[in-house]
């Protein structure tokens, strides 16, 4: 009986992306929060950006390219109160092998209040969440990437500890004369080695495919992603009947806009469907599931800040940094 209250109050808190409050039921949910500020600026999901990089090898492992050697990017979530989450990465190429991306994510939800099932405050607990991942890119064509890779999965709350390994896979393709982009991935596809009470649980498994195209005569690049193709039903909790044709349909777009100031400076929007339905608040006018960034590219830095609305709740601001080393 002990922990079961603080422990059902970090489960609630888990989904801290966008999936915050879906109806839908895995653990690990931190896996899906977006790894980079520029991700975050588009939606959190794309998987065919044309400056899609090492630091988003979770979305899209064939992101990793050679020019993406010795880069390193960090990135940083202030969430809710004491939450906090951290990202680390890096890319290394070795020729005629291909080049190898790995990631560190650690989500700390800070100390927490132990109690028993009638709330009897004993004391105080650490919870953390925790990924690392590694995957190999190669190139197939001069345009055609393809990669795969492997991430372990740790989680403790108190005396609850759990571990899975996922796997991902993923492409990525470019016909630079059009100025169009094409991508397909797999992710977190696995299952736990260690549950947390003798439960075994679902890994947020997603299937995306998405599109990127540069418009002509204009400073504008558009993208499309279809996110959740592994299943077609997309409850949320707010749903009082089951999804009709259309609003499955819908929940699986994810859109995104970079307005291109200069080659160093660019504008991020997102818009996400199933987000804004799980976050919205009211039937008016609601930002839920909409997001904004700016990306600063230097000499030797690269800086994004994003955005994303949680509708009344707020918003959450997520920050990266890019350099090579």
């Amino acid at each position: 009986m002990r922990f079961k209250l603080s422990v059902w109050l970090i489960l609630a808190l888990l989904p801290v992306t966008a999936m915050s409050q879906s109806a839908i039921h895995s653990t690990y949910r931190f896996l899906l929060i977006p790894p980079s500020a520029y991700a975050s600026a588009l939606g959190g999901n794309g998987v065919s950006l044309k400056h899609g990089d090492f630091s988003m090898m979770t979305l899209n492992p064939a992101y990793i390219s050679v020019e993406d050697h010795r880069h390193f990017a960090l990135s940083y979530i202030n969430h809710i109160s004491d939450v906090n989450m951290g990202m680390l990465s890096g890319a290394w190429n070795f020729p005629g092998i291909g080049t190898l991306g790995g990631e560190l994510r650690y989500l700390n939800y800070g100390k927490l209040i132990r109690a028993d099932a009638e709330g009897n405050k004993m004391g105080t607990f650490q919870a953390y969440d925790m990924a690392l991942s590694v995957a190999m890119s190669r190139n197939l064509m001069p345009h055609l990437r393809y990669a795969g890779g492997i991430t372990f999965i740790r989680s403790s709350y108190g005396q609850y500890q759990s571990s899975a390994i996922g796997i991902m896979a993923g492409m990525w393709y470019a016909i630079p004369a059009k100025e169009l982009t094409l991508g397909a991935s797999v992710t977190n596809l696995g299952a736990q080695i260690q549950t947390f009470d003798g439960l075994n649980e679902p890994l947020p498994l997603d299937i995306r495919v998405g599109v990127s195209k540069r418009l002509e005569h204009m400073p504008l690049r558009l993208s499309l992603t279809l996110h959740s193709l592994n299943r077609w039903q997309l409850p949320t909790v707010t749903d009082t009947r089951k999804p009709t044709f259309s609003q499955n349909l819908v929940r699986h777009v994810e859109l995104g806009a970079e307005l291109l100031l200069s080659d160093n400076v660019q504008i991020g929007l997102g818009y996400n469907r199933l987000r804004h339905e799980d976050l919205k608040s009211s039937n008016r006018l609601d930002l839920a599931g909409t997001s904004i960034g700016i990306i600063i590219r230097t000499r030797h830095f690269k800086f994004d800040i994003s955005r994303n609305s949680w509708s009344s709740a707020g918003g959450l601001l997520q920050l990266s940094i890019q350099t090579t080393l």
